[in-house]
């Protein structure tokens, strides 16, 4: 019986490996960016109103809870 030649596909898995660790890197990278181009100013107009931060002293208190159960 003849010995048949197999390729060795094992080796595959590390060009694999480094090609979807580089796309994670490269997705994440993009969306590090967009998060810092769109996401980073905290007063952002939306519609008619503006998006300020609250005061740190800010304070509130629920006077009556109308929720129906």
């Amino acid at each position: 019986m003849e010995k048949q030649n197999i390729p060795n596909t094992s080796k595959l898995t590390n060009p694999n490996k480094a090609v979807i660790f580089t796309l994670l890197i490269v997705i994440a990278s993009i969306f590090f960016l967009v998060k810092l181009i769109f996401g980073g100013n905290s007063n952002a107009t939306i519609g008619n109103y503006t998006k300020e931060d609250l005061p740190e002293n800010f304070e509130y208190r629920i006077t009556k809870d109308e929720k129906q159960s």
